[in-house]
């Protein structure tokens, strides 16, 4: 009985081990995961960063065409001005005033563009901050994750440490009375050899008929 019941305590411990590799091994990939999400993490970070400058970027650009427009409008209200004053230069003002507009064109274009563009990048920010804010959940639901793993492996150390001493227990035990039944065997033989010595003495003889 005891020597089964020391195989299912080795068979357990067997198990434990198992069981405390497999742990082992699901923490040191969680550790990575761990680490991966914090590296996307700080590119995200990053990522974010640059999308604020540039966005920072084209809200000054967008002000310098702005302001470029309202000097190119005031030069066109005094070139009007001078072409009345100036019949004379009438064509050549008229040429200058027609590659004005044209800047003028080309500027709303270009400030058109930089809107679209200053829109566009707030949408990637809006989606590189989603990206960051799921990155967070998923780092502290990994972390705590690997918090449980720990302690159960912990815990998985500790009953097996309680196992172990178990079985020295055990064997201390079947050691004992493996010492014990000799004594008996020993006392048993003493026992049947002075029975035998009792059978063979003359006194215990029956008489033959």
């Amino acid at each position: 009985m005891l020597e089964f019941e020391k195989k299912e305590r080795a068979k357990e411990v067997a198990e434990l081990d198992s069981q405390k590799q497999e742990i082992t091994s699901v923490v040191a990939q969680l550790v990575e995961e761990v680490s991966v999400k914090k590296q996307e993490l700080q590119n995200v970070t990053i990522e974010k960063k640059l999308a604020e400058e540039a966005t920072q970027k084209a809200n000054e650009e967008r002000t310098i065409a702005q302001q470029e427009k309202k000097v190119l409008l005031a030069g066109n209200q005094n070139l009007r001005m001078e072409n009345t004053r100036l019949e004379s230069r009438k064509d050549r003002l008229r040429m200058g005033n027609h590659d004005l507009k044209q800047k003028q064109l080309q500027l709303q274009t270009d400030n058109e563009e930089l809107e679209q563009r200053h829109e566009d990048l707030q949408y990637k920010n809006s989606e590189l901050q989603n990206v960051n804010d799921q990155l967070f959940a998923d780092n502290h639901t990994l972390e705590q994750k690997n918090d449980s793993l720990q302690s159960d492996n912990q815990a998985l150390r500790q009953k097996y440490n309680d196992l172990q001493q178990n079985n020295v227990q055990l064997e201390k035990q079947q050691n004992e009375l493996k010492s014990h039944i000799e004594q008996m065997v020993q006392s048993e033989q003493l026992l049947q050899r002075d029975v035998r010595k009792y059978d063979e003495a003359p006194e215990w003889q029956l008489p033959e008929p």
